[in-house]
């Protein structure tokens, strides 16, 4: 459920500490108050404000109950709770947790009368309602359904049933850290455990013991995610940032393979030279070897073996160095920009030192190359290979001592000969029309596109090299994508001009996905002069308009967005094109279509550009396009935009020389 009214909502801070569902209300209590959500409708009813954070509510017997700090307050439903003074203290709990069972309404209080409380009708005291307690331990978890409830503590765990809800019918006591309990109707407990994920346990003894049972792995262990990228099919995700920012970030260093996800070690490895492992700026997989990676980090770099940590360089034992401004202290070997050459030498660079690219070699020797255009930049972030084989670097901002820019290094391949280097480090440069660009305030991202020409990501926008061989010349220009108005004049706009582009990459159909700070997600095509999508945090799911780093799935088209709240994935309709047409690689989903399904069916395996035909049993066109790169999406509907009838659906597609083809099918029901 999208709650733009409340996120956008300049009254009070609506930041979620809890909610309650009691059939189809839900109550999320907030720093600033209260939102009543209509869970059958997908609607808000109302938003309450209050002077003070709201730490628990429900709605129950006619009222909301909703627990300050210190005070359980209640209002009628049928009343205005709009207006404060119908609102009522009902009694002094700083309840936490609040859940509705069996007719009465259950309360944990962590401080004031601390313990779990139970509110319900009593007919000695003439059907109003009473406050019984039922345990003076604080229970942080709680969970209720229609025949049991269930609360959890540090030291306790109580369960209750709907015959008999007032006196526990399963009492444990036993120490733990878990973050929810719940318990199947087969007696089976589930909790959920930190970063071991959801665990099963059978009670036995007056004990939980592991069943052994878990699941998880369906997510990133923290929303750290900064850097990404793919080995393949592999996407590694690097959670930290090479500034002063990220300094104390943990150690985050995840992949994801399928659909799970893991995480490479953290613990112990701190303990084995007692440096710090923290903030991991860049992760890079070993081509020859897809089970030896590095991660960069703010205090050196970290060799994995099968995702084990292995060995630890920093100032002490390779090229690296301690940055300037640390005073000697080893936690300062600040590393990112992990990248292998084509001759399996792995590339990197190093904050605020001498010398900024180092190199470890395949026979595990050090070299550091010495440029002096970037002596002691303080943010060296990523690094290019292009297909000539020449280095490019970031300098992502502008310092006392140097500007930010994008350094060019073409080393002939000779890593240990320095004499036939060429670099060139440019802060800034003159536009195809004379306009002099400046980029020296933060540069940002570089992509190489399928033609060569290197895209660049700056405060100040979007440029490309569309000859890279001319960067050193000193009449090298730059190129600013125009995009026509289509308004019927010659005009056109520079793409995303004075928009800060912080991330690019390019899909299947050779189209570029560009990430902004601020301004969300572009989709654009291949030569950038249209703008096909733009993605932001209100008009999407994604979660914030600040964008890191996007990847994009080879594959299955799947776009991975690194923001500053999390990772996030939209699947695109484009995927890698493949070479021939294959029958076996043609796959067709979901198949069958059932009608709630609204997304449309997704053929892929198909090769750049094909001509893609969907006809009935009869023959008839009911649908026809191209492929973006090797993936085509249909609707489902035909082409007056009604829905087909059921039935079987032939798709024909077609090499875009017409040379070779392949049938497919797919039942619509």
């Amino acid at each position: 459920m999208n709650l733009p009214q409340v996120k956008n909502s300049a009254a009070a801070n609506h930041d979620a500490t809890g909610v309650t569902v009691t059939g189809s209300d839900a109550i999320v209590s907030t720093q600033g108050g209260l939102v009543h959500l209509d869970l059958k409708n997908q609607m808000v009813k109302t938003v309450y404000t209050t002077s003070e954070p709201v730490y628990s509510a429900a709605v129950f017997d006619g009222y909301i109950y909703s627990a300050t700090s210190s005070t359980v307050m209640r209002g009628r439903l049928t009343d205005n709770l709009l207006d404060n003074s119908n609102w009522q203290p009902v009694r002094s709990l700083s309840a936490r947790k609040m859940v509705v069972f069996a007719g009465a309404l259950y309360l944990s209080s962590d401080k004031t009368d601390r313990g779990l409380w139970r509110l319900a009708s009593d007919v000695s005291e003439g059907g109003g309602h009473v406050f019984t307690k039922i345990s003076d331990t604080y229970f942080a978890c709680a969970h209720a359904d229609e025949k049991q409830a269930v609360f959890g503590g540090n030291t306790e765990i109580l369960c209750f049933t709907s015959d008999n809800p007032a006196v526990p019918s399963v009492t444990v006591r036993q120490n733990n850290s878990w973050n929810a309990v719940t318990r199947f109707p087969n007696g089976l407990f589930w909790v959920s455990d930190g970063f071991n994920g959801l665990c099963s346990y059978n009670l036995a003894g007056g004990q939980l013991v592991a069943t052994g049972q878990s699941i998880g792995g369906y997510g990133p262990r923290r929303d750290l995610a900064y850097k990404l990228n793919y080995a393949g099919d592999r996407l590694l995700v690097a959670g930290g940032r090479i500034d002063y920012s990220g300094k104390n970030y943990p150690g985050t260093a995840v992949f994801r393979e399928g659909n799970d996800w893991h995480t490479f070690q953290e613990e112990g490895i701190s303990a084995a030279d007692g440096i710090p492992y923290q903030n991991v700026t860049s992760v890079a997989q070993d081509p020859s070897d897809a089970a030896h990676h590095y991660v960069s980090a703010s205090t050196g770099v970290y060799e994995f073996r099968d995702f084990k940590f292995v060995r630890h360089y920093d100032s002490s034992n390779s090229s690296l160095a301690i940055a300037r401004g640390a005073g000697g202290n080893k936690e300062y070997v600040m590393t990112s920009g992990l990248t292998y050459d084509d001759s399996g030498n792995l590339w990197m660079v190093n904050y605020e030192a001498d010398t900024v690219l180092h190199v470890l070699k395949p026979d595990g020797s050090w070299k550091g190359i010495y440029v002096s255009d970037v002596k002691l930049v303080s943010t060296p972030e990523h690094i290019l290979f292009d297909r000539r084989g020449r280095l490019w670097m970031t300098s992502r901002r502008w310092t006392s001592y140097l500007r930010g820019g994008f350094l060019c290094l073409d080393y002939n391949g000779t890593i240990d000969n320095t004499k036939d280097d060429l670099s060139t480090f440019r802060y800034g440069a003159y536009n195809q029309d004379g306009a002099f660009c400046d980029f020296s305030q933060a540069a940002y991202a570089m992509m190489e596109d399928d033609d060569g020409a290197i895209w660049l990501g700056t405060d100040a926008g979007l440029f490309v090299v569309s000859d890279p061989d001319t960067w050193s010349s000193p009449d090298f220009r730059i190129t600013q994508i125009k995009v026509p108005r289509n308004d019927g004049t010659n005009y056109a706009d520079y793409l995303l001009s004075g928009v800060a582009v912080t991330a690019i990459t390019r899909d299947g159909a050779r189209r570029k996905w560009i990430g902004t700070s601020g301004n969300g997600l572009y989709l654009v095509s291949r030569d950038g002069t249209e703008i096909i999508s733009h993605f932001t945090a209100d008009n999407s799911p994604l979660l914030s308009n600040d964008i890191y780093s996007v990847a994009v799935a080879a594959t299955t088209g799947e776009v991975m967005i690194a923001t500053r709240l999390g990772l996030c994935s939209y699947q695109s309709d484009a995927s890698l094109p493949s070479d021939n047409l294959v029958r076996k690689n043609i796959k067709v989903y979901p198949n069958p279509v059932r009608p709630e399904h609204a997304a449309g069916v997704v053929i892929s395996g198909l090769t750049a550009e094909a001509d893609v035909k969907v006809t009935t049993a009869a023959g008839r066109v009911v649908a026809a396009g191209t492929s973006n790169g090797g993936t085509f999406t249909w609707n489902c509907r035909a082409a007056d935009g009604g829905r087909v009838a059921s039935g079987v659906y032939y798709i024909m597609v077609a090499t875009a020389d017409g040379k070779s083809g392949i049938a497919a099918k797919v039942v619509v029901i």
